[in-house]
């Protein structure tokens, strides 16, 4: 039996592991992430890229005035966190509603807002505050 050949399997099989916990914890750990915004939504739109097409909704604080941008996609992810969210195409009918409306909503989600990545906070729902 060769140690050297069984120490580098040990090694290459840790390394496999550490990469795919950190890959899963990536993709986990954003759901955790809970943010709501007040907001007047001023724009909403698809953005197709090659075959991959997803919703962006813009938006305004009310009260700061700084302008916002949301991704809208479903989240087979979030049956995990307490709802599957299946339902994009209603969020993106609510938000061009409140857009329409000039209605302030309340807008929840999940997410990191990375720039230089593309990556957006995850709309989980939006509601007319009244």
């Amino acid at each position: 039996m060769n140690l050297k050949r069984i120490g580098k399997g040990v090694l290459i099989g840790g390394l496999v592991a550490v990469v795919a916990a950190g890959a899963c914890g990536a993709v986990t750990c954003k759901h955790w992430d809970r943010e709501t915004y007040r907001v007047k939504v001023t724009g909403a739109e698809r953005v197709n890229k090659g075959d991959d097409s997803k919703y962006i909704v813009f938006a305004e604080d009310v009260n700061t005035g700084e302008a916002m941008a949301f991704e809208n996609t479903d989240s087979s992810m979030e049956c995990f966190f307490g709802r599957c969210k299946w339902d994009s195409s209603n969020i993106q009918s609510k938000a061009n509603a409140a857009k329409n409306e000039n209605a302030v909503v309340d807008i929840k989600t999940y997410g990191w807002r990375v720039p230089f990545l593309s990556w957006y906070e995850n709309i989980v729902s939006i509601e007319k505050v009244e």
